[in-house]
């Protein structure tokens, strides 16, 4: 898997964490996650 991010650079995930259940309000809905490491940039947002 590779991620195109907005500035048009490719990042490799470093791990995928999947069926995760996060729980909202009374429901519990199945996540994956995917770990990518990045540079900090305070300048930047992240939105998720």
């Amino acid at each position: 898997m590779s991620l195109q991010l907005a500035d048009r650079s490719i990042k490799y995930p470093l791990g995928i964490l999947e069926n995760v259940s996060v729980r909202i309000g009374q429901l519990f809905i199945p996540t994956d996650f995917v770990i990518v490491d990045i540079r900090e940039d305070i300048d930047i947002p992240i939105l998720l």
